[in-house]
């Protein structure tokens, strides 16, 4: 029924990749302090990957990228 999670990190990491370059503005905004745009980000990503991606993954991974 494609319920399974995506734990590929490559697939995963190309996702939040997406979100973040679609949403340079969010980005900026975490950046400069703004920590509740996490759960705007993770969202962006989870969109990306069709609701498929694992949720701690992407989570990982967007801190990664964020610096944080």
């Amino acid at each position: 029924l494609g319920l399974a999670k995506v734990r590929d990190r490559a697939a995963v990491e190309a996702a939040v990749d997406r979100a973040l370059s679609a949403r340079p503005a969010e980005v900026a905004r975490y950046r400069a302090g703004e920590k509740k745009l996490l759960g705007v980000l993770l969202g962006a990503a989870m969109r990306e990957s069709g609701g498929a991606a694992d949720a701690a993954l992407v989570r990982q991974l967007l801190q990664e990228r964020l610096g944080s």
